[in-house]
Formats: structure tokens, C-alpha cells, sequence
């Protein structure tokens, strides 16, 4: 039995979202938070461990006391070499298996950080699950979140590209159920995926039937929306993984849509429409 489970990211969406989920076991886990800084609120049920991307000797000590590893790659860390070789070592060393949060359609791209973790992951043995989820739903609230509300509207290279939205709860669902029974699971790589594909247009047209002051879409070419996001303060690496995510879609075929959350959950994935409707309240409290 595997009950200390290390959650890298913990004060993340998807790190709340699992953390959540695995409270909800019917043999909740100790969760042992592993982030730079002890939060600021710890919750009973908790332990913090010191863990920080660039400073091998947390990762191996945190590595060392957990039972099971949830694997989060923070968006501003690229060197993958330098960052996650370190982890993927230590859970090598300690012979601890790992879920990694990767990305839907890693193994086709090695231009993105996800595709060398994996790669990393296998080469050097380690037990592992793969998590694949598609584009999250909760990009809007926080990442498209300023513009959103400060500006109503929304501003990407995506042109007309279609990606397939997920519920970060989902994920955390899904992780929960994997981490608390790993061993069927071990050396799968899970493609998660909401229920349709959508262009950003076709997802602010939904909205906009939600709310009262319309939001809009404005495509623009990749070095406007670099310029644009560095006179916002959005620092290069950040810019450069946010063109990654929203330009290539434009030249890839739409997202596979799986079966694996109705699977693994035995319901359905949340649908865009819950979630829009949900997030028009707060834009009508702004």
C-alpha cells in the first residue's frame, strides 16, 4: 500500500484538484506538499517537504520519504535537463514509481519539454503512468484571466484551431484513482479528453450567451503576441511555451477524443458548457 503520496505543484489547479480527490478515498493518503516555501496554510491532513526544481538535494530527501510520486512540470522550467534529470535520478535511485501530468499528443512533438520528461522517465526505468489531458478548461480563469476581465477579450496565435477542453477536477480524479491503485496502471500512458473540440471563436461564442458585456477573440501572428505579452511583463520562456501551446495547433490534426475518464471515473467528463456557465458568474461579479 502506497500512503504517502508527494505532490509536486500542490498549490497548482491540478495539484488541488488531486489533492481534493484523494481526501475523498475511502484510505485517504498523507499528502506531502513539496514546494519551495512551506504554504501558507498547511492542512491537518498534510506535511510540508521542502522541494525545489533547482536544488538537487530537496528533490532527493522528498524523493526519499514518499511513497508515490505526482510529477508536475511548472510552466517556466524548460531546461529539462537541468530541472527534471535531478527528479527522474532520485526516483530511480529510490526505486519510487511516478504519475507524470504530460500533455495529449507528447510523443508526437519533441519540441516540448513533456516529450524529454517521458523520454527521460522510460530510459532510466522508472515505474511510471502517464497522464495526456488535453487543453485545460481553467486556462480562461487564470492564465486568459487578465485580459479576460480587464479587457473582455482574449488574445492568441490559435487562429480557427480546435482543441479539446478538460476539467482540471478530471484530471485530478483521474490522478487520485491511479496513484491509489498504480499497479494496473504501470507503463500506460492516459489520454484524457473532454467531449468536443472547439475553436477559441466558437468557445467565446458560447460564452458570450452566458454574459453581459460580450468577450471577443482576436487572433494575431506569433510576434505580435510576443510583443504584446512582454509589454504585459510575460517573461520569454513563458511567451515561448504559450505560442508552443496555442501556434502548432494550427499546423496538427483536431485532438483525439478518448473514453478514458468515462473508463477510469465510470462518468462522463465535465462538459465546456457547465464550466462557461459556471465562470459568467464571477465575470458578472467583476
Amino acid at each position: 500500500m502506497r500512503n504517502k503520496w508527494l505532490i509536486t505543484g500542490a498549490s497548482g489547479n491540478v495539484g488541488q484538484a488531486l489533492i481534493r480527490h484523494a481526501q475523498q478515498l475511502d484510505d485517504p493518503p498523507e499528502l506531502l506538499f513539496a514546494t519551495r516555501k512551506p504554504p501558507a496554510t498547511l492542512p491537518e491532513y498534510a506535511t510540508y517537504l521542502p522541494f525545489d526544481f533547482a536544488a538537487p538535494t530537496t528533490i532527493d530527501a522528498a524523493v526519499a520519504a514518499a511513497d508515490i510520486v505526482f510529477l508536475l512540470r511548472p510552466p517556466q522550467l524548460a531546461d529539462v535537463d537541468r530541472y527534471f534529470l535531478p527528479v527522474v535520478e532520485a526516483l530511480q535511485r529510490h526505486q519510487k514509481p511516478v504519475v507524470f501530468l504530460s500533455v495529449q499528443g507528447a510523443e508526437r512533438s519533441k519540441v516540448i519539454p513533456h516529450n524529454k520528461i517521458e523520454r527521460l522517465i522510460e530510459a532510466h526505468n522508472v515505474p511510471y503512468v502517464f497522464l495526456r489531458p488535453s487543453y485545460f478548461m481553467q486556462n480562461l480563469t487564470t492564465t486568459l484571466w487578465d485580459d479576460i476581465v480587464t479587457q473582455r477579450k482574449i488574445v492568441l496565435p490559435a487562429g480557427k484551431a480546435k482543441f479539446n477542453w478538460i476539467d482540471v477536477e478530471d484530471i485530478g480524479a483521474v490522478a487520485a484513482t491511479v496513484m491509489a491503485n498504480f499497479d494496473p496502471y504501470a507503463g500506460q500512458k492516459l489520454v484524457l479528453t473532454g467531449q468536443e473540440n472547439l475553436s477559441f471563436g466558437a468557445v467565446v461564442q458560447r460564452w458570450n450567451n452566458h454574459v453581459a458585456t460580450p468577450i471577443r477573440y482576436q487572433s494575431v501572428n506569433p510576434v505580435r503576441f510576443y510583443f504584446y505579452k512582454r509589454k504585459q511583463g510575460m517573461t520569454k520562456g513563458f511567451i515561448t511555451v504559450m505560442l508552443l501551446l496555442h501556434f502548432l495547433p494550427r499546423f496538427q490534426q483536431e485532438p483525439e477524443i478518448t473514453s478514458t475518464i468515462q473508463d477510469l471515473l465510470h462518468r462522463p467528463p465535465r462538459s465546456l458548457d457547465d464550466f462557461l456557465q459556471d465562470t459568467a458568474k464571477r465575470l458578472h461579479q467583476r
